[in-house]
């Protein structure tokens, strides 16, 4: 599903890359829970967009880190998690609310179900590994 349409803001996502957002292969950094109750996962993707801010250019970035987060009656599950773990993020509205489920390969390592997501943040930036 795309994820323009789950998102609570999806204005930020649009202004800042023209809507796109990659969910496959990429790269599960952390995991935060916190009062409220809330998860929020960060990830990068070793590449840009297609469309992405000027700034970003200038600044010689070559990969996009984003942050999003779940709250509002929410179900947690964390099979699995290792540094730099490389996943797939797949979405999809339930009667239950929106699921966000994580997979290594094909082994689901996460999900969580909630009421509301947001997409906290996106920049680009420097990664080092990328030649």
């Amino acid at each position: 599903m795309n994820i323009l349409k789950l998102l609570s803001n999806p204005k930020m996502l649009e202004m800042t890359t023209g809507g796109e957002l990659s969910t496959e292969n990429i790269e599960l950094s952390s995991i935060l829970l916190s009062d409220g109750p809330t998860v929020s996962l960060k990830f990068n993707h070793l590449s840009l967009p297609k469309h992405y801010p000027e700034k970003w250019k200038k600044k010689g970035c070559n990969a996009t880190t984003f942050t999003i987060s779940q709250s509002v009656e929410l179900d947690i599950k964390i099979l699995k998690w290792k540094p730099r773990m490389i996943c797939s993020l797949r979405l999809e509205n339930s009667d239950e609310g929106i699921l966000l489920s994580v997979y290594e390969k094909d082994d689901q390592v996460m999900s969580c179900i909630s009421r509301l997501l947001t997409l906290e943040r996106i920049e680009g930036y420097t990664d080092e590994r990328i030649q």
